[in-house]
């Protein structure tokens, strides 16, 4: 298990910036560390699930809304470049490192390991201030021991 700062110190040591403070993710000034930290979690065994079925190989995480942004893949927004680098993720040297929270109301993240990007697509949000959101597919790659 992994405080949010932990993560974020582990990050920083990879060479990330501190992106992860506000909007849980952080990319290296080189794009090839995506550190993704999400806001609930809370599985059986501490294994993801993915809409109630267990899913170890893929993982879904909703893409970054900025405000000001023309469309959620807007080159010219900080935040949603975050969803641009994203879909850089490779699985061979670059990465996303996916972590999910343990309970909504927990400060502990669990590490799931490191993913690639296979495809986004883009589904109504439980949000009424927003129409969409991303739902970014992620493959799992393997989980490196971080410590």
């Amino acid at each position: 298990m992994f405080t949010r700062n932990e993560i974020i110190d582990y990050s920083v040591r990879m060479g990330c910036n501190r992106d992860l403070l506000n909007k849980g993710m952080a990319t290296t000034p080189f794009g090839d560390v995506f550190c993704i930290a999400t806001l609930s979690g809370d599985y059986p065994d501490e294994i993801y699930y993915a809409n109630g079925i267990l899913s170890t190989k893929e993982a879904h995480y909703c893409g970054v809304y900025g405000v000001r942004a023309q469309t959620r893949f807007d080159q010219n927004n900080y935040e949603t470049r975050k969803n641009i680098a994203v879909t850089k993720t490779d699985g061979k040297h670059k990465f996303v490192y996916f972590f999910e929270k343990t309970g909504d109301y927990s400060k502990e993240y669990y590490f799931h390991g490191r993913y690639k990007y296979i495809k986004y697509e883009m589904i109504k949000s439980n949000n009424p201030a927003h129409d969409e959101e991303i739902l970014f597919h992620l493959l799992f790659v393997d989980r490196p021991i971080l410590y």
